[in-house]
């Protein structure tokens, strides 16, 4: 072409054959590759970020409405209905909580059964009754706490992507000043 370009070059003498061995990059050429894989680089880190996002937020969403049953669950056991049992469907540890929770109601509907001709029996049981379910409740709070520590941790690592993106255009940046220092 007609137009000059800068380029970076370099010339070395192989004397065992006496050859003149030369490289060069055309520094325009080079800067549209650096911003092509900036590009690259910010793109995978967004679809990576989205990615992690819904991953979380499913994970949340998941655990939140498991927990959202065992309340439910556990706020009808605690005023008195024995007659439901939760459907348990995976073998985690909300699965195990489930589990002890239905286990914990056929317990009590077997206990309640036994002291019903006892009257001084069928007071405590009552008590064990309140206190167990109490006790499910504080758990459902606490697990519902758990979730919104997820939530949090779901917006700290939306953070950490920002400040990866932040790290890639200064990258950028100081690959840009090097380049130019080189011509």
């Amino acid at each position: 072409t007609s137009e000059l370009y800068t380029k970076l070059s370099y010339v070395k003498i192989y004397r065992p054959w006496g050859w003149i061995i030369g490289s060069g990059l055309y520094i325009d050429s080079f800067k549209t590759k650096v911003q092509k894989m900036h590009w690259v680089i910010l793109g995978s880190a967004i679809t990576l970020s989205g990615a992690l996002m819904l991953l979380v937020w499913g994970i949340a969403r998941g655990i939140k409405q498991y927990v959202d049953e065992d309340h439910i669950f556990a706020a009808s056991v605690a005023s008195g209905d024995l007659t439901r049992t939760l459907e348990i469907n995976h073998q985690d540890e909300l699965g195990g909580l489930g589990t002890s929770l239905n286990l914990m109601v056929t317990d009590l509907r077997n206990m309640i059964g036994h002291i019903s001709g006892n009257s001084s029996e069928l007071s405590k049981a009552i008590a064990e009754i309140r206190h167990a379910s109490q006790a499910m409740v504080t758990s459902a709070v606490r697990q519902q706490e758990d979730v919104q520590d997820i939530t949090d941790c779901s917006n700290e690592i939306s953070r950490l992507i920002g400040n990866v993106n932040m790290g890639v255009d200064g990258l950028n940046t100081s690959v840009i000043e090097s380049a130019s220092t080189v011509v």
